[in-house]
């Protein structure tokens, strides 16, 4: 699977800042020729990011699985899912900890000040931890605007829980309502049965958790509804 280079710095950056990360996957640049040192290398292993910022010439990364016996298709699951989880959320940290700084500064004794500089600051101070709540908000609400993952791979692991998995209520899907949902999904419903899908894949749950009925519920409600 490629990548962008700039996803490249990404990944090492969050690697070197958190260790114990586990990432499956070897970065390979094929722009190394054989007489290289770094030639099928692990770029992980042998290259720190700041080499590959420097070298701009560096352009053709690509990610290979570092397990066994993995189907390309988990492999596309896996490798987006870390992406996706690497990019998005060092972004929603950082706002959410504004958030909590701003509010912690604000004081609600001090809405009905009698000064006008006290109540001046302080509203200002209001208003900015409002406006980091908002964004948190609009983050997590849309965090899986852009696609995750392919319509093909979506439309192809339904299939396989559609024989897997039921919910409480003994409730699920069958093909034909998958390929219903498939010709009228929206963006939006895509992505958020890729969030889905993701949780199941990524094996976040044992089949015997309670947590994996409600994820169950929701695959079945967002087919259902179309």
């Amino acid at each position: 699977m490629r990548i962008q280079r700039n996803q490249v710095i990404t990944i090492m950056k969050y690697m070197e800042k958190n260790p114990n990360f586990y990432f499956p996957f070897k970065i390979i640049c094929k722009d190394f020729k054989e007489n290289s040192d770094y030639y099928e290398t692990d770029c992980l292993e042998e290259i720190d990011y700041k080499f590959i910022e420097k070298n701009k010439n560096l352009t053709s990364f690509y990610l290979e699985e570092n397990l066994q016996n993995l189907y390309p298709e988990t492999v596309e699951l896996m490798a987006k899912g870390f992406l996706h989880k690497i990019e998005h959320t060092d972004i929603l940290n950082k706002i959410s900890n504004l958030a909590i700084e701003y509010r912690k500064s604000w004081k609600e004794n001090l809405c009905e000040s009698e000064s006008i500089e006290e109540y001046g600051l302080n509203e200002f101070i209001g208003g900015k931890a409002d406006a980091y709540e908002d964004c948190v908000q609009i983050i997590e609400k849309h965090l899986f605007s852009n696609q995750v993952l392919s319509l093909n791979v979506i439309i192809r692991e339904l299939k396989n829980l559609a024989q897997i998995f039921e919910t409480n209520d003994g409730d699920s899907i069958d093909y034909t309502e998958i390929y219903q949902w498939h010709t009228k999904a929206t963006p939006i419903s895509i992505n958020e049965m890729s969030l889905s899908i993701l949780q199941l894949i990524n094996g976040e749950f044992d089949f015997d958790d309670e947590e994996i009925y409600l994820v169950a519920e929701s695959i079945v409600k967002r087919i259902k509804v179309i």
